[in-house]
């Protein structure tokens, strides 16, 4: 049992002990006076409501954007358990018996797909408007009941006269407490209402945690569900109080209409912003529409949102004049540059002679690289593609060798795989190995054979060779560990 329970005995009792001194008759007739001043209040709370909210700076104040409205105040003190909720998902606690009717209608009513809001945001509209009905039902109720308060001394004056008596006290002990549980279900649903996720949260939180209070906040959610919706199925009250927010259901036509809008628009300021050819303003009308038929091929709003982004990444990549200019300067700039490059190495003839650095092979490889360049720049779409391409097919060509070049890889590879041979052997000789070690050092010997003579030049030739005698040396030092750790072990 929680303060929240010892409050709620503590109202339950105040006002029973209340009827025990008044009586049944005066306990009926404030019981009475209570019960019509909330139905009279709810009747008029619900007109001027909406009358309020018809009113542009009202309707802003409560469910606009703006830093100082109702709406605001309750999205930005969501915790991550409200921003991230969804079809089918819940909230836990007392607060969850109050919020999750609402989630529930509003999936019903086709959620965020046909209001363009999120769970988040519905939330936030609904207990703004919740606070406001609920602020103007407390004043009304105010004004109501004194009038109410009149009426009961009157019928008082006129019917209640002499002693009470013992079973009138016992009535009216029991209207009491009935009179109580009401006021503890009035003050739970306003103080739920009013910013539940901010300072009533904590309050909230222990109501529902308690043994009379989890008691009390079901049922009263209930109640005030009833009243307020029309009950769990009912989903009328609902998109009435979107509409009156200023948020109306959209079809999906009309979301796909919108996207086609934006997209056309998206289109005409491109544009207007950068000079384009005729080729590339045909460009701009195929993306538009090729993007108009994604959009009304789509079948929800994350569908027709995807298929207007593509549309207007399509239309972003067609380039304006400036752009295109600059690509063929580009593409020109590098095809020259491939072509001198091609010349330094074999000079203007195109076929082969005796007096060529390179081997007839070698000769029209570079002539080849040269070619295949040219084209693959031709086909390049932007300026960074060209450079690409031109870098590539430039190390392709730096990198064929001349025949002297081939000549001096080829007796580096001699030396160096005759320089593996002797170490190897003498790794083998020098040290006394098993044949299991002889046949690794024999493999990475046959493996460093492999990669020398694979090797396209001098550097990565002795690299080859530095890497395999480090390898061999790492087989005599793994030879001899064992014994070394065998008299670690036993010491």
């Amino acid at each position: 049992m929680n303060y929240v329970d010892i409050a709620i005995i503590a109202i339950i009792a105040f006002f029973a002990l209340i009827g025990l001194w008044k009586g049944f008759g005066k306990t009926l007739i404030k019981i009475i006076c209570f019960a019509a001043a909330l139905l009279v209040t709810g009747l008029i709370a619900r007109y001027v409501v909406n009358a309020l909210l018809g009113a542009e700076f009202v309707r802003s104040l409560v469910a606009g954007n703006g830093k100082i409205s109702l709406y605001s105040l309750y999205y930005n003190s969501f915790g991550e358990n409200v921003l991230s909720v969804g079809a089918g998902s819940k909230l836990d606690g007392a607060l969850g018996l109050f919020i999750n009717p609402m989630i529930d209608r509003f999936t019903a009513l086709g959620g965020p797909e046909a209001y363009n809001i999120t769970y988040a945001q519905f939330i936030a509209i609904n207990l703004a408007i919740n606070t406001l009905a609920v602020v103007l039902s407390i004043i009304l109720y105010i004004v109501v009941r004194l009038v109410f308060a009149l009426v009961a001394w009157l019928l008082k004056k006129i019917f209640l006269h002499g002693q009470v008596r013992a079973w009138s006290r016992f009535v009216g002990f029991l209207f009491g407490a009935v009179r109580g549980a009401a006021v503890v279900m009035v003050l739970l649903i306003a103080s739920t209402v009013i910013y539940p996720f901010g300072f009533a949260a904590n309050y909230t939180d222990t109501a529902g945690s308690g043994i009379i209070g989890k008691f009390a906040c079901e049922y009263t959610y209930k109640a005030y569900d009833a009243i307020v919706y029309g009950g769990a199925d009912n989903t009328e009250k609902t998109e009435a109080l979107l509409s009156a927010a200023g948020i109306n259901k959209v079809t999906l036509e009309e979301i796909r209409t919108e996207a086609i809008n934006s997209l056309t628009a998206y289109r005409t300021e491109k544009e207007a912003a950068a000079e384009y050819t005729e080729a590339g303003k045909t460009n701009l009308d195929v993306c538009v529409e090729n993007g108009k038929a994604a959009i009304n091929a789509a079948n929800n709003r994350d569908e027709v949102n995807s298929a207007l982004e593509a549309a207007k990444k399509n239309i972003d990549a067609v380039y304006t004049k400036a752009q295109e200019e600059e690509l063929a300067a580009a593409k020109t700039e590098k095809k020259a540059a491939l072509e001198q490059l091609k010349k330094d190495k074999i000079g203007e003839a195109d076929k082969w002679t005796d007096a060529s650095a390179y081997s007839e092979d070698n000769f029209n490889l570079i002539v080849a690289l040269g070619n295949a360049g040219y084209i693959e720049i031709d086909k390049a779409t932007t300026v960074e593609q060209v450079n690409s391409i031109c870098d590539s097919y430039a190390a392709k060509i730096n990198a064929v060798l001349t025949v002297n070049q081939e000549n001096a890889l080829a007796n580096k590879k001699a030396a160096c795989v005759t320089e593996l041979n002797e170490f190897a052997d003498n790794a083998i000789k020098a040290n006394v190995l098993d044949a299991a070690n002889i046949e690794k050092v024999n493999a990475a010997k046959t493996a460093a054979t492999d990669a020398i003579n694979a090797a396209a030049s001098e550097d990565g030739v002795q690299t080859e060779l530095d890497k395999a005698k480090a390898a061999i040396n790492a087989i005599i030092e793994a030879a001899k560990a064992p014994e070394a750790g065998g008299e670690n072990t036993g010491a």
